[in-house]
């Protein structure tokens, strides 16, 4: 009862009435405590507006904190006795100065920018948790530890404890450590993953924010790796950075997004709705230099979700219009990659397409490179002309009248029976012996009619006979 008590009183004890009593000494990132509590607020001014300075040069969009943070007023400002809408808006220009700073905390400079608002806005209380956002990319680093103990981390109700024996010893925070926290906290994935997209928000230039962008992906796929099984709350924390990251064009982000995604489908099944979007995204490939890649994590995709056999016509459209996607998957196959799911798919979405919306255009030639390109199996073969004919049957009408559309679809037929001659007459034997005896199919007369393509009626009774149920016949129509 007693330690209960003691943890609720320490919870109502707010940053005011500790930060009154700072006489003998004073937190600071660049002196000891003891010291710090001798030099002048003015000294430490100069210090940080020297470093401030310092980052300006380095990057403009540092320029207007000289008229907030490191302006000659702020020297009077006490934080303790600000009200509540004061403090917030404060916040703001103190996280969008992190999220600036972040890949320029290796420096000195940066060092001396902080030690004012350490000493001035008391960040490493008021504003912990974006401090320990901004310093956790360089957990292997002096500056990670110097600024973590500066902290206050309580060892029990703390979403940060885990970091106590970290500040404690004064060590780096392993990469094991991190991703074995991380595994087992959703919420600082997400926390890690909002940090990234507000970096990437504030940023002109998209190198600038690699750090964050490297450190998020870094995590996530860790974390992943140490779960001992990967909850719906890890991917519901994670979806949207990683949603943002794979129709990113920003190389670092989006590959970083593939890794995660990757990793993510060989540890545990996924959603259709979420599939969907995956694929959807990764059919834009936004980044020029990730296109091998782009097309390897959709290899990927279907080979891992079995249960998954869809594909937006969307995502049919973006890859049918990249002609390097075709090429791709001929060298992915011809490297023993198992590219066979995804081919199909998109052979068989793409007939559907063409021949649902009529329209003669990159989807007609996506098709026939595929079939000219790539080996499929024999399985693949017979499944794919059923497709052709299915769906042809059902477009029937529509088709008659484009002549354009039905020499196309005699085309797939032809290219198959010349590249695969005995799974096409064995497909062909099938369908012409099924309903054996009974009055011809409708099945069996749009093949007729892709394969004769002829109104005359000794060619049709000529295909008839070669394909007929009875061995007798067949022989004879040879002679």
């Amino acid at each position: 009862m007693a330690t209960s008590l003691a943890e609720q009183l320490k919870r109502l004890t707010v940053p005011q009435t500790s930060l009154l009593k700072q006489d003998n000494k004073k937190p600071s990132l660049l002196f000891d405590k003891k010291q710090a509590a001798e030099i002048s607020r003015e000294a430490f001014y100069q210090i940080g507006l020297d470093g401030f300075e310092e980052l300006k040069l380095k990057y403009s969009l540092f320029a207007p904190f000289e008229n907030t943070l490191f302006h000659a007023t702020s020297k009077e400002f006490e934080r303790s006795v600000q009200d509540r809408a004061a403090n917030e808006r404060l916040d703001k220009q103190i996280r969008k100065f992190f999220l600036l700073l972040s890949p320029y905390l290796s420096f000195t400079c940066a060092h001396k920018a902080l030690e004012w608002l350490i000493n001035r806005y008391n960040i490493q209380e008021y504003n912990r948790n974006d401090f320990l956002m901004l310093i956790l990319p360089y957990h292997e680093t002096n500056i990670f530890v110097r600024a973590l103990q500066l902290v206050k981390i309580n060892e029990t109700s703390d979403s940060f404890a885990w970091l106590k024996n970290i500040q404690k010893s004064g060590v780096h925070l392993s990469k094991s450590l991190l991703y074995e926290f991380a595994a087992t906290s959703p919420q600082f994935l997400k926390d890690i993953g909002e940090f990234t997209l507000q970096a990437l928000k504030e940023h002109d230039q998209a190198h600038k924010a690699s750090v964050v962008i490297n450190f998020c992906c870094m995590t996530i796929t860790g974390a992943i790796e140490y779960a001992s099984k990967v909850q719906e709350t890890h991917i519901t924390e994670i979806l949207r950075v990683l949603l943002k990251g794979q129709k990113s064009s920003i190389t670092d982000f989006c590959a970083g997004s593939y890794i995660i995604s990757g990793k993510l489908l060989s540890k545990t099944e996924l959603s259709e709705k979420v599939l969907n979007k995956f694929v959807d995204n990764i059919s834009t490939i936004p980044a020029d230099h990730l296109k091998t890649e782009a097309v390897l994590l959709l290899v990927i995709l279907y080979q891992t979700q079995v249960h998954f056999s869809g594909m937006s016509e969307l995502a049919v459209r973006n890859l049918a219009n990249k002609p390097y996607v075709s090429k791709i998957l001929r060298q992915l196959s011809s490297e023993n990659h198992f590219v066979e799911p995804l081919i199909m798919l998109l052979l068989k979405r793409s007939v559907q397409c063409c021949l649902i919306e009529m329209e003669c255009n990159e989807l007609h030639k996506f098709v026939l490179t595929l079939l000219n390109d790539i080996q499929l199996e024999n399985a693949s073969v017979s499944e794919l002309i059923s497709i052709t004919l299915e769906t042809y049957g059902k477009n029937r009408k529509n088709i008659s009248g484009n002549i354009q559309i039905f020499n196309w679809v005699t085309t797939i037929i032809s290219t198959i029976e010349t590249q695969y001659p005995e799974v096409f007459d064995n497909e062909v034997s099938r369908i012409m012996r099924s309903e054996s005896g009974k009055q011809t199919t409708k099945v069996q007369k749009h093949l007729q009619k892709l394969i004769v393509n002829s109104k005359n009626k000794l060619e049709i009774d000529l295909f008839e006979k070669l394909y007929h149920p009875l061995c007798e016949i067949r022989k004879e129509t040879i002679k």
